[in-house]
């Protein structure tokens, strides 16, 4: 009998081998080092849980993507452009054109001019009361180039469009060109035109241009989105200051004011705020579906579960912002403001983590558009009355007792209420002005504050920001 068979009998183990290697994994852990054991089932468990948390939280992500598909909400960026329409009632080409032309311009007038241009002139929205001699003649000699002239009838023919269908064709970088980039350049070239008109002592014809102007402003809210609904905004804006700049300082023709007056009481952002965040749920969604196909598969696993986590978030925030646009304007922008804090310091949290930022970030930036909203609202109603106390004064000879004088004849209606606190627009006619405007943010009357002020204090000048918002042109 060997050693080997000896050993057998006695129950030891063979010589040379470990007594715990025969006893197993589990048996090792159990028996000689019970607090690995506990460690390697606590371990097993948290794996477990966080994976049951990841599972939980994507069922639930698909549940809230299946409910609002459910509701009916456009399920990708295409279906934001809304149906096809014949080419000949589609005004999107032609701004497309219009825009090119109008790039070439300025890339190819002098250096002063150029420099005169990225210094916000002539794009600014003033209309050049503050201008040189030199500077005006420099416009003007612009105004006069061949593919200027081309992209303004391009501009004159799409006002009688009333459709606008970028090409769908194109990547979201060249969507969001075409639709951003191309109306804010034909907009420009609209005020520009206009301040050309003035400068030449011609305030009738630059009036002509404005419905073309506001029009540009229609047609690119029919194709933008929550995320950039300020180009249609901005567009209106030049338009509209350029418009104001010149009722300041000329007496128009009734017939020309009406025509104003009419083309703005159609309401030019035809979406509401709640429309927009639930567009602005897809593009987010389609683009970061894009940003993450970009990504390796080890990255898109370690990123999954916070990415996750974050498109519930931003799910939810946008349902919460869009129940607030339901409440009064006070109360709305009190509860969108405190969301956009409540978002900027989860972002602050999320930021050290190794993940860019769109991943981590998905804001709503809700307060701010929605008081963009507001003020679209309030400049637009205010031009509309005080053109048509202009118009009342013009027939009448005497200013309107109230704006509920202000009957169909002047002012279409119904009357527009303050955005801000539902209230009537307040008056105030003043060195040969009439001013109308809404009390803004602060929900204060400020005497007409409409425009900001340079104040001198301590021999420093500042600038003190208006707080009121509305309109003034000449009485």
């Amino acid at each position: 009998m060997n050693s080997a068979d000896e050993n057998a009998i006695e129950g030891k183990p063979p010589r040379g081998e470990d007594p715990s290697a025969g006893s197993g994994f589990v048996e090792f852990f159990t028996k000689r080092h019970p607090g690995c054991s506990i460690a390697l089932l606590l371990l097993i468990f948290i794996v477990l849980l966080v994976l049951g948390w990841v599972r939980w939280n994507e069922r639930r992500l698909e549940k809230m993507l299946a409910d609002i598909a459910a509701r009916g909400e456009p399920s990708c960026e295409l279906d934001l452009l809304g149906d096809a329409v014949e080419p000949e009632l589609d005004a999107g080409p032609l701004y497309i054109k219009a825009s090119a032309l109008s790039m070439q311009a300025e890339f190819a007038v002098p250096e002063k001019s150029r420099a005169l241009g990225a210094e916000g002139k002539p794009w600014h929205p003033g209309y050049g009361k503050d201008w040189t001699e030199e500077q005006c003649a420099e416009v003007r000699q612009f105004a006069k180039r061949k593919d200027v002239g081309d992209a303004l009838e391009l501009i004159k023919q799409a006002a009688e469009r009333p459709y606008c269908r970028f090409p769908t064709s194109v990547d979201r970088e060249g969507y969001l060109r075409h639709d951003a980039w191309t109306t804010r350049g034909c907009a420009r070239l609209v005020a520009m035109r206009m301040r050309v008109h003035v400068m030449n002592g011609e305030p009738d014809a630059a009036l002509a241009w404005a419905p073309a102007g506001f029009h540009i402003a229609r047609l690119t809210d029919q194709n933008m989105t929550f995320t950039s609904a300020g180009t249609a905004c901005s567009c209106f804006w030049l338009i509209y200051e350029a418009t104001e700049g010149v009722l300041q300082e000329y007496d128009a023709s009734a017939a020309r004011l009406r025509n104003i007056e009419g083309f703005l009481s159609k309401r030019l952002l035809s979406k509401t705020y709640a429309d927009r965040q639930r567009e602005d749920r897809i593009v987010f969604l389609n683009a970061l579906s894009v940003l993450q196909s970009k990504k390796t598969r080890v990255r898109k696993a370690l990123e999954r579960p916070i990415l996750v986590m974050n498109v519930i978030y931003y799910l939810e925030s946008t349902d919460r912002a869009i129940a607030a646009s339901q409440l009064s304007p006070t109360e709305a922008r009190k509860a969108l403001r405190s969301l956009n804090q409540e978002e900027y310091q989860r972002c602050r949290r999320l930021d050290k983590l190794p993940m860019d930022a769109y991943t981590l970030t998905p804001l709503t930036m809700t307060a701010g558009v929605y008081d963009m909203f507001l003020k679209h609202d309030a400049i637009r109603d205010s031009m509309r009355i005080a053109i048509a106390i202009k118009l009342y004064s013009m027939e009448k000879g005497r200013r309107p007792g109230s704006l509920s004088e202000l009957t169909a004849e002047f002012l279409t209606p119904p009357l527009p209420k303050d955005p801000f606190t539902g209230n009537d627009y307040l008056v105030l006619y003043k060195d040969g002005m009439i001013i109308v405007y809404s009390v803004g943010e602060n929900g204060k009357d400020d005497g007409g504050w409409i425009e900001d002020r340079e104040v001198t204090e301590n021999g420093k000048t500042k600038t003190e920001r208006r707080r009121d918002i509305g309109t003034r042109i000449k009485e």
